[in-house]
């Protein structure tokens, strides 16, 4: 079975999600501690390092900060849906700039980061590690 969607996305792009969605159920985060909240732009930018995909950064719907991944054929891969429960989702380019208005919609300059620049990208380095570790472990 096919569905709607998978008949607007490139086999590249659900390959490359497949892989992304693997890493990202396999991922075990133990060092970061209870006190450091992962977010959505710390994931989006720890997959784009290590799936080399471009980061947005703008808004869930409007008002909802939110990071996503854009895939070279435009797709959008969310690693970390707002508000739901779940893995990530992988949306065809036709339904996100649909006639409905825009669900993800870009935001230039967005201030998107809670915590010291180095504590940031000290938790994305250790997402990074880890979803290198559980790749190398695959080969």
């Amino acid at each position: 079975m096919i569905t709607y969607t998978e008949k607007h996305l490139q086999t590249e792009d659900i390959e490359l999600f497949r892989k992304i969605e693997y890493v990202i159920d396999k991922i075990e985060l133990p060092h970061i501690g209870e006190e450091t909240e992962v977010t959505c732009h710390m994931l989006a930018d720890a997959v784009s390092d290590v799936f080399c995909l471009e980061v947005i950064r703008g808004h869930f719907i409007r008002g909802y900060e939110h990071s996503w991944l854009v895939t070279k054929h435009r797709n959008l891969i969310d690693v970390y849906p707002f508000g739901m429960i779940g893995g990530p989702m992988i949306i065809a380019r036709e339904v996100v700039l649909g006639s409905n208005g825009p669900i993800y919609i870009p935001k230039q300059d967005m201030e998107y980061k809670y915590l010291p620049d180095e504590q940031y990208q000290g938790t994305v380095d250790i997402i990074i590690e880890s979803m290198k570790e559980i790749l190398s472990s695959e080969n």
